[in-house]
């Protein structure tokens, strides 16, 4: 539930005003029941999930509609089966295959509008609809796995997937308000497909060193994406009005929705990493690089796409005593980069200065690093004790897309006791 009162509505408060704090309250049943068993090298089960929502307000003085989910009840209903087969058909090879179906229901049901005020409230936006809509959906998904061990020092694995994700509650009917952008519900959400494949190669060039790479390419159709909302706000059929804004809660917003992108999302990654024993001394380390892309470009930056980021890690042990150094890290990623929605929260990087039309001008992501440190004793079989330092340096970040700073220079005790 979320309770908020402005500071402004505060200050100029007066009771029977509309100017008091507003509440919205969200309840939520989720039940669920699973299957699983096992026939020889098959595994079958099933997954049955049903999640209703109840959404209330009591903000009603600037809008005929403030829940933030559909005021008579919103719901989600989900069944699904599936067989898995895992297989070694020889010493140097593995199989592993699945097929899953699922059955997907989504609902949700607005009350009529018996308290209109005029103006552009969410109603007008899902007036098209109806007061009820649901949205069915019947899908194929599932995977084949090999691995390859040509050698004790190679070993190679492929997979190949096609996965979905079905619109929930949160994407097709969430009413959400985020700085001067508010997401309002759309009644054409599909689900989105993704195929992709995935290589691995590592490689043991010795007992002290290995090294391992991994790859993927990931293919969304009709990719789920929030995108501004233009909607036709005129019953006259002979004349079209196209609008992007909406009065809200008493102010005016530009309106975004969860869509389907028109084009297939292109998501490709790469992992390459080092595991190694030099001198003592057991060293860690990844780097990981993700991007996006389509083919028409009509949507500009994808959001949760991270920049590049890694970590490097030195171990040392030394009779009962062990030394473990940590460096994490990220790479820049420009403000240009970030979605338009603000999903990926630009507005909590670092601000640069206003335009000549008062616009905010966001620096986007820097990059950072920090370093860690921590000594641990095994004072006996029972009984060990550890003391670490976190972010030494005492850095001042935010992990892309999160809008709280990360922790600063922190000091952590342990002791750990079995028995």
């Amino acid at each position: 539930s979320r309770h908020k009162w402005y500071l402004e509505d505060f200050i100029n408060y007066s009771p029977g005003g509309d100017n008091g704090p507003k509440h919205n309250y969200e309840e939520v049943d989720v039940y669920s029941l699973n299957s699983n068993f096992r026939k020889g090298d098959f595994f079958l089960g099933s997954e049955t999930v049903y999640n209703r929502v109840l959404s209330t307000t009591d903000n009603l003085a600037n809008n005929a509609l403030a829940t933030r989910y559909p005021d008579n009840g919103s719901g989600v209903f989900s069944t699904a089966f599936y067989v898995n087969i895992f297989k070694r058909l020889s010493h140097q090879i593995q199989f592993e295959g699945g097929l899953r179906y699922t059955y997907s229901y989504l609902f949700g049901d607005y009350r009529p509008d018996e308290n209109d005020i005029g103006g552009v409230d969410i109603r007008d936006v899902w007036s098209a609809l109806g007061e009820a809509n649901s949205l069915s959906n019947h899908i194929i998904s599932g995977n084949i796995k090999f691995v390859y061990y040509p050698n004790e020092a190679w070993k190679i694995s492929s997979v190949t997937s096609r996965g979905f994700h079905a619109p929930n509650v949160d994407d097709m009917y969430k009413v959400f308000v985020k700085g001067d952008n508010i997401t309002v519900p759309y009644k054409s959400l599909r689900p989105e497909y993704a195929l992709s494949q995935e290589i691995s190669v590592s490689k043991k060039i010795s007992d002290q060193i290995s090294i391992h790479a991994i790859g993927f390419v990931t293919r969304i159709q009709d990719a789920i994406i929030k995108d501004t909302l233009f909607y036709d706000a005129n019953p006259d059929p002979d004349y079209e009005y196209l609008i992007s804004n909406m009065m809200y809660d008493g102010d005016i917003f530009t309106s975004f929705a969860n869509q389907n992108s028109l084009s297939p999302v292109y998501i490709s990654g790469l992992t390459v990493g080092l595991n190694a024993n030099v001198s003592g001394f057991l060293i860690n380390q990844d780097i990981n690089i993700t991007q996006a892309s389509d083919k028409d470009g009509s949507r500009g930056p994808y959001a949760h796409i991270p920049p590049l980021f890694g970590k490097t890690e030195f171990i040392k042990a030394i009779d009962s005593w062990k030394v473990r150094f940590l460096c994490l890290y990220a790479g820049p990623k420009k403000a240009e980069d970030y979605d338009y929605a603000g999903v990926d929260n630009i507005d909590e990087t670092p601000l640069i200065e206003l335009d000549e039309d008062g616009n905010e001008i966001w620096a986007g992501n820097p990059a950072w690093f920090t370093l860690s440190l921590s000594i641990k004793n095994q004072v006996t079989d029972n009984l060990s004790l550890q003391i670490g330092v976190d972010n030494m340096l005492d850095a001042h970040y935010k992990t892309f897309g999160s809008g709280i700073s990360a922790p600063g220079r922190s000091l952590v005790y342990t002791a750990k006791f079995s028995f």
